[in-house]
């Protein structure tokens, strides 16, 4: 089933699910925790799609009015406060935890409140309410980017990263909510069920595919040559796994790669950009050691005038554009039936509406 959202003219389809699993569904009540976020609104249109009742932990209760009407319960609440959060949780089956400080460049104590306090709050709350399946929204991130692994393919056993950079605030409260998530399923039997998504793209984020380091005029600054690969994950193949991953009982206890095949580059990525969206502009590389020279002058510049917020450029912000890094998915593929059916191209074109 295909609808169109014609005033934000974004399409929005069904997960791709089996017959017997529609059962499981339709009875089923879910929380959404960053409903009115990026991943979050679009899991929540998928979820109304798919049978679904919903319950949209948001801000304002209004945010997702011109969405999806009154076929989203909207509650008022954080996942800072305690108490809204348990409140939120009564009668509620399943919960997608997508709520998180998504960017770097914000103090480590918003950081800390939210990936790693708030998720705590999420967990006792999920277990006071015996909700029958935990969705955690985690990233690849959590691997670092070293270099020393078998042809530098990542795959669920692989280990957390130990190169943590002191302003890799996302990173770190990123690995540290995780472990939290699987300390209580080990400690407490909460059925949890991690998912590592890529760098996410798609409608209503366009932002999120224009990056690089700087523009002046037709020249845009890439970090490093851009030959290297990153995790690029179009919203709908995101959203789907994630379905599916609530459905299918042995997800429990599981972490996913959730990241679109075949890999792209940066390069690829940009040129392909400018091919859809006729905006040309010159890839400009600079070299990663100039850069590293100016984050050291930065970071040191930042921890002098004790700013809480770290610079837009660091040595993790350069090591994280950088990577050269698979992702493996056949974990995802072969256990949760996933597919990435939205192509590269078709993704980009959906992206901008073309």
């Amino acid at each position: 089933m295909v609808t169109m959202d014609v005033a934000n003219k974004t399409i929005i389809k069904k997960s791709i699910i089996n017959k017997k699993d529609i059962g499981q569904i339709t009875h089923k009540k879910v929380l959404v925790t960053g409903a009115t976020g990026f991943l979050g609104s679009h899991l929540t249109e998928n979820l109304v799609l798919n049978g679904y009742k919903v319950r949209a932990l948001v801000y304002e209760r209004d945010y997702l009015s011109n969405r999806l009407g009154n076929s989203v319960e909207k509650v008022r609440g954080d996942i800072t406060d305690p108490d809204s959060i348990e409140s939120a949780m009564h009668d509620i089956d399943v919960v997608f935890h997508c709520a998180a400080v998504t960017q770097n460049n914000i103090s480590w104590k918003i950081h800390f409140d939210t990936n790693i306090k708030g998720t705590e709050n999420v967990l006792n709350a999920a277990l006071k309410n015996k909700v029958s399946k935990l969705v955690h929204i985690s990233s690849v991130i959590v691997y670092g980017y070293s270099l020393s692994h078998i042809n530098n393919i990542f795959v669920e056993d692989s280990p957390y990263s130990s190169e943590l950079e002191p302003m890799a605030y996302y990173m770190c409260s990123k690995l540290q909510s995780e472990k939290l998530v699987f300390k209580y399923f080990h400690n407490f039997g909460l059925p949890i069920t991690v998912m590592r998504l890529g760098i996410l793209y798609g409608s209503r984020h366009d932002r999120s595919v224009n990056r690089g380091l700087a523009q002046i005029g037709k020249m845009r600054f890439i970090i490093g040559t851009g030959y290297n690969h990153l995790p690029y994950t179009y919203i709908t193949n995101a959203v789907d796994c994630l379905v599916k991953a609530s459905i299918i009982s042995n997800s429990i206890g599981q972490a996913f790669n959730v990241v679109d095949s075949p890999p792209i580059t940066v390069r690829e990525f940009m040129t392909k950009n400018m091919v859809i969206t006729g905006n040309r502009y010159k890839l400009i590389s600079v070299p990663s050691k100039i850069l590293y020279s100016l984050a050291n002058i930065m970071e040191k510049h930042n921890s002098m005038m004790s700013n809480p917020i770290p610079p837009r450029l660091s040595r993790y912000t350069i090591n994280r554009a950088t990577r050269d890094i698979i992702y493996d998915t056949t974990k995802a593929k072969n256990q949760l039936g996933w597919e990435p059916v939205v192509s590269f191209d078709e993704g980009l074109k959906k992206t901008f509406d073309i």
